[in-house]
């Protein structure tokens, strides 16, 4: 089959604006497996001017957040709802609002959680089947139009659980200039491809909405290894890796084997880690291996909020792993959010007071403010947290300013003063919020 995967390109709203966006890895891992099961694939990224596509058996909207979500209505009304073709969506706002996406964008199935072997599955039984409903039915994970327009769905995530079977993403289907990117290995000018060697995450924070929450899947170091090596025969000005997975650090194990095939190959990578996996021999092995910079999700310097969030997060433990990093030769990010409920004058003084007993550990701080992200637990219970929810899915993006999520006006008054003294902490110590 002729198989378009569709991503939506959502420069605007990226921290930094002159930087390339990220490749769509789990796409490309998508697009890897339709390929081998002899699927004719290409990689299509939108906007609010797309007005054609290349014709196709079947269409796959990667609608990636509820930000992104009115491109592919515009999308819809303008193109797929014109075209013969088998319309599917996936990733994480169908996942999300699966029966929402399903009916408003007028689609053939959604497909929740990762697809790499279901999408197949799907589209083999499509062959032979007299009707998308009976292609669907059984499969664990889709949701679809039965016979009778009746929404059916078992209630089912897809989950993909050795991730050494898959083959590598497709990043062939992309421009070189879209999978290789600027200005992300801090102190260099090297040339960095997102890469994964994990997937999961063991921790729920209450503001996180990350579709893989619970067992962590580990690849192989060997499996590692072998893309590795492909990629660097791929891309001569490759210079290293963007690690996107949840914790790198979270398997001391994996660390160790991971690291040992890295430092072999005289790579360069940056990471994300819990501060509190930061021990000394992580820190060696990670230094001497080629890790350029470690980034942090601190969130804040309040123990009373990291309890709020459930971090399972004890506060000293992560400024000491800070230090370790530091003083293991790391650079190190911090991220911050600010004004999740609970918010005030005195957990953002403790945030400020962290700030500067760390400065002299830490080369930039990120600093976002809460939104409730949907599929959070946050959001899924608002009402523990006195969330004020609205319906416009173009405000559940971190990058969203200015909103009045949770409390009183006066709250809200409180948490817009406070959030801009942290900014200009931040910049007073920092130089600037990167």
């Amino acid at each position: 089959m002729n198989i378009n995967l569709i991503y939506p390109i959502d420069i605007e709203v990226a921290g930094d604006k002159n930087r390339t966006e990220l490749p769509p890895l789990g796409m490309l891992y998508v697009a890897s497996s339709l390929e081998k099961f002899g699927h004719n694939v290409k990689v299509i990224g939108i906007d609010e001017d797309t007005e054609e596509l290349p014709e196709s058996d079947v269409d796959g909207l990667a609608i990636t957040a509820s930000t992104t979500y009115h491109k592919f209505k515009a999308l819809s009304n303008r193109v797929l709802s014109k075209r013969s073709s088998v319309k599917i969506a996936g990733n994480t706002h169908s996942h999300v609002f699966p029966v929402e996406t399903l009916s408003d964008l007028s689609l053939d199935a959604v497909i929740r959680g990762e697809a790499e072997l279901v999408l197949p599955a799907f589209l083999k039984k499509l062959e032979y089947s007299d009707s998308i409903s009976e292609a669907a039915s059984g499969l664990r994970g889709v949701v679809y139009l039965d016979k009778d327009g009746n929404i059916k769905s078992d209630g089912s995530v897809n989950k993909v659980e050795d991730v050494n079977s898959l083959a590598f993403p497709a990043r062939s289907l992309m421009p070189e200039t879209s999978i290789l990117l600027e200005n992300r290995l801090r102190g260099t000018d090297k040339l960095l491809t997102t890469f994964i060697t994990s997937r999961g995450c063991p921790y729920s924070c209450n503001f996180c909405a990350n579709l893989n929450n619970g067992s962590v899947r580990y690849r192989s170091a060997e499996n590692i290894r072998s893309e590795v090596e492909a990629l660097f025969d791929e891309y001569d000005s490759l210079g290293g890796l963007l690690i996107m997975d949840e914790t790198f650090t979270l398997n001391r194990k994996h660390v160790l084997a991971v690291t040992s095939e890295f430092r072999e190959l005289g790579i360069r990578y940056v990471i994300s880690s819990r501060a509190d996996r930061m021990t000394p021999e992580v820190v060696g092995a990670l230094q001497s291996s080629g890790c350029v910079e470690v980034k942090f999700g601190m969130e804040t310097g309040s123990q009373y909020l990291l309890k709020r969030m459930n971090k399972r997060a004890n506060l000293e433990k992560f400024k000491e792993g800070v230090r370790t990093a530091s003083e293991g030769g790391l650079y190190t990010k911090l991220f911050l959010m600010h004004g999740f409920p609970g918010e005030n004058e005195e957990t953002t003084k403790e945030t400020i007071e962290m700030l500067r007993e760390l400065s002299p550990y830490v080369r930039r701080i990120a600093l976002y403010r809460f939104v409730p992200l949907p599929d959070s637990p946050v959001y899924d219970r608002h009402s523990d947290f006195d969330l004020h929810l609205g319906k416009d899915p173009s405000k559940y993006h971190i990058y969203h300013n200015e909103q009045h999520w949770w409390g009183t006006t006066e709250d809200f008054k409180v948490v817009q003063e406070q959030f801009l003294r942290l900014k200009d902490e931040v910049v007073h110590l920092f130089g600037k919020v990167n």
